[in-house]
């Protein structure tokens, strides 16, 4: 796949999924816009990322305030003239069914990913000791029947596929990633 000349904004670029999704589009030659919350966290990721791509604009922001988002936007199109592709991995967003048909309309297309247990640091800003980390990464493999927790990275080639021309007529879909997790707790229904 190839994203040259394309503009992308990826959310939430700071760690996990977010990360490994804005280190993997300038591998493709995209130019693209990282935005967090976190500014340590956006700087180790702009660094790698400008081992791939030179072209990279990274912007701390609070995706809350509707002046940031807008700055977003502004400084993303001052920079590269354009926009073409939006990454949302800063939370949870959800599209109406209705939105997509509009947006459709408009050549937008709108696909999310649900995904199951990722190996993210979403833990070590939880509060919690090592050993609670430790029994719930074990409990996160367990309900897995591949039995291995996701890395970003594979979350992020979905990312990649979605948002390339090879997925031009997907649109309004969700892309379970769970490494087989909510099979395995229909099954344990029976």
């Amino acid at each position: 796949m190839s994203f040259y000349n394309k503009v992308v904004i990826i959310t939430g670029a700071g760690s996990g999924i977010g990360a490994a999704t804005a280190i993997a589009f300038p591998k493709q030659a995209a130019k693209i816009t990282i935005i967090d919350i976190n500014e340590q966290d956006l700087n180790k990721t702009a660094e790698v990322c400008k081992t791939n791509n030179k072209d990279v604009l990274k912007i701390v922001a609070d995706l809350t305030r509707d002046e940031d988002i807008k700055r977003i936007v502004d400084d993303t199109v001052a920079k590269y003239g354009k926009l073409d592709i939006l990454i949302n991995c800063a939370g949870i967003f959800t599209i109406a069914s209705i939105e997509t048909i509009e947006l459709a309309d408009k050549g937008v297309r709108v696909n999310s990913i649900s995904p199951g247990p990722v190996k993210t640091n979403i833990y070590q800003y939880s509060g919690l000791s090592e050993k609670e980390i430790n029994v719930l990464k074990d409990i996160s493999v367990d309900c897995t029947p591949l039995g291995a927790v996701i890395e970003p990275e594979e979350i992020a080639e979905v990312v990649l596929f979605l948002s390339s021309e090879k997925a031009k007529s997907i649109t309004g879909s969700d892309y379970l990633i769970d490494g087989g997790m909510l099979l395995k707790g229909l099954v344990s229904l029976r």
